[in-house]
């Protein structure tokens, strides 16, 4: 039996490489978020230390100004990872659009192959069944037509 070719694979290899392509930028876009997710989350923890140690004992009035110096800071840099942070969200959002319209063109032409796969081999398989069939129906008239001579060549031995 031939193996089965699909005219269409070279398609679908192109889409299954910018599938991967898109996937990949998915990924760096979720990697970008995720840094910066991690960076809020420091500056946050950076907040709140500095906030209890602003007014912890022993801390003159130039150690309170840095502490608020410090605090806005972290304020204006929480501020710039909050903006960054939602670009990168924006950024990721098309990157996922991206990835599910390579996603579904690749599905499309993986189904189409799969059902031109299915179709082939049954019909492939329905040429075997005829084929046997065939050969079991030869086999049967051969063996029937043997049966008969031998009759005929036993009648003709009884009556000689």
């Amino acid at each position: 039996m031939k193996r089965f070719a699909f005219s269409l694979q070279k398609v679908l290899e192109v889409r299954e490489w910018k599938e991967k392509r898109a996937e990949a930028a998915l990924a760096a876009a979720s990697g970008r978020c995720a840094l910066l997710e991690a960076e809020l989350a420091a500056n946050a923890e950076r907040a709140a230390a500095n906030a209890r140690e602003r007014f912890s004992p022993g801390r003159t009035l130039d150690d309170y100004r840095a502490a608020e110096r410090f605090g806005a800071r972290l304020e204006s840099e929480k501020g710039r990872l909050l903006d960054s942070l939602a670009k990168a969200e924006l950024a990721r959002e098309e990157a996922r659009k991206a990835w599910i319209e390579a996603n579904r063109e690749r599905e499309l032409v993986g189904k189409l192959r799969d059902r031109k796969m299915a179709e082939y081999y049954r019909a492939a398989s329905r040429e075997e069944t005829a084929r046997l069939d065939d050969i079991g129906q030869t086999s049967r008239v051969a063996r029937r037509r043997r049966e008969a001579e031998e009759e005929s060549a036993a009648e003709t031995a009884r009556g000689a």
